[in-house]
């Protein structure tokens, strides 16, 4: 089995709670509201890591940087998520948001030089075809 695929996997179980949770939680709470609160049990996990850590991160500018915006891009596509949510169908929402790698496709592509398969291109064509079937 491919070392990557477990915590795949993984990323794919935590990310379908991180989906689907909002929208029950919005049933209680304005979605700024909910944002807070999934941001300060992101910190809760953060805090951990760092403690595994001995408290040691590492210090580069441009890694630093790098992450910072990451996260700050994480935490407003989350904002505009949870916008949609509160106003559409979690199904739907978060198929159409699935589109995301996408995009990530094209940057590695592009910009890390990296390359697909043909069967690998396949697989992402159709995953892509059966987005589209579901949400037309």
């Amino acid at each position: 089995m491919k070392e990557w695929l477990i915590p795949t996997l993984g990323a794919v179980i935590c990310w379908a709670g991180w989906a689907f949770l909002p929208k029950i939680a919005m049933q209680y709470l304005e979605p700024k509201s909910v944002l807070i609160y999934e941001v300060l049990g992101g910190l809760t996990i953060g805090l951990f890591i760092l403690a595994s850590l001995n408290y040691q991160l590492e210090i580069e500018l441009k890694g630093i940087s790098l992450a910072f915006a990451s996260g700050a891009l994480n935490i407003l596509g989350v904002l505009f998520y949870l916008q949609a949510i509160a106003k559409g169908k979690v199904a739907l929402v978060s198929t159409i948001s699935a589109l995301y790698p996408l995009l990530v496709i094209i940057l590695a592509l592009f910009l890390l030089q990296e390359s697909l398969s043909l069967k690998q291109f396949f697989g992402l064509s159709l995953g892509l075809f059966s987005i589209i079937l579901l949400v037309t």
